[in-house]
């Protein structure tokens, strides 16, 4: 009796993959605050770079025969103490707040992890020097040592960024090192170093993309304590300037109206508020997103 041959059927099925990326972002979309403060933020930002262009965007005309208006169809914001419309002005302070931020955060970022990365990975000497510095910043409130920088600098906006680079860069030095020194203690960067890698090799090839996940989760933090800290300065009148429009000189400015014209000074603070929430949501997202336990 002859027997049949039994065909094994080699062929796997061939499931759709998806790229770890590809995945995240479906998670990131199905979270709807970090999917709303976008928006917001998204919003913000292209208001800000159209302010030149739009007609009504004149945050300087101003209307002594309508000072502190209502809101109304011709100022839908209504109008400041010297008849400036608020929204104009809005708009403007958020291009000067979401400047700083992006310039403070991205300048201080890679000086800090610039300093990190190598005291990270050089250790010893080189690592307790650049630390002592650090931690000599560290001593003091990030706030006071801001006011403290625009005292000795002058107000003026490069003040304002030169004086916050100089207050977060000690925090982005301090993550970088400490990440640092987990990921030189990994197999593959002791096989490089035997091998007689150049650091800076391994430092940019290696060390860098492992830790620039939980940089820029930092950095997306930071950016909203920039815009609070640069708000601060504003309202204490050593930040950026009158007339130059900004969040926190408008706050200053509408102090007196809190009682009676709540409106106003609503306003600004409103923008401050959704400002900050939404990157804090967008941040929250990235931390589950791509945190260090992921």
């Amino acid at each position: 009796m002859s027997a049949n041959p039994i065909r094994i059927d080699r062929s796997t099925p061939t499931a759709p993959q998806t790229s770890l990326w590809s995945r995240r972002l479906r998670m990131f979309l199905r979270d709807w605050g970090a999917v709303l403060g976008c928006i917001v933020i998204a919003v913000m930002v292209v208001l800000a770079v159209l302010a030149p262009v739009l007609r009504f965007a004149d945050p300087l005309s101003m209307n002594p025969l309508s000072p502190v208006q209502p809101p109304s169809w011709s100022h839908p914001l209504g109008t400041d103490s010297f008849g400036r419309d608020i929204l104009a002005r809005l708009i403007w302070g958020g291009r000067i707040s979401l400047a700083v931020a992006a310039t403070t955060v991205l300048v201080s970022g890679v000086i800090g992890t610039l300093i990190g990365l190598v005291a990270g990975y050089a250790g010893g000497a080189v690592d307790s020097f650049l630390m002592r510095i650090m931690d000599a910043l560290f001593t003091f409130p990030s706030i006071l040592l801001a006011v403290a920088l625009m005292g000795v600098l002058g107000p003026s906006l490069l003040s304002v960024v030169v004086a916050l680079v100089i207050v977060y860069i000690p925090s982005f030095a301090r993550q970088a090192r400490a990440e640092t020194r987990i990921v030189r203690r990994m197999d593959y960067m002791t096989a490089g170093i035997a091998l007689g890698a150049q650091p800076h090799r391994l430092l940019l090839r290696h060390v860098l993309p492992n830790i620039s996940a939980t940089l820029l989760i930092r950095g997306t933090t930071f950016f909203a304590f920039t815009i609070v800290a640069e708000s601060s300065l504003s309202f204490l009148g050593i930040g950026v300037q009158p007339p130059t429009p900004t969040w926190g000189g408008m706050l200053a400015e509408a102090r007196p109206y809190i009682a009676t014209k709540l409106w106003y000074p609503l306003m600004p603070g409103m923008a401050i508020v959704l400002c900050v929430i939404s990157i804090n949501l967008i941040s929250d997202a990235l931390l589950d997103l791509i945190g260090p336990s992921k």
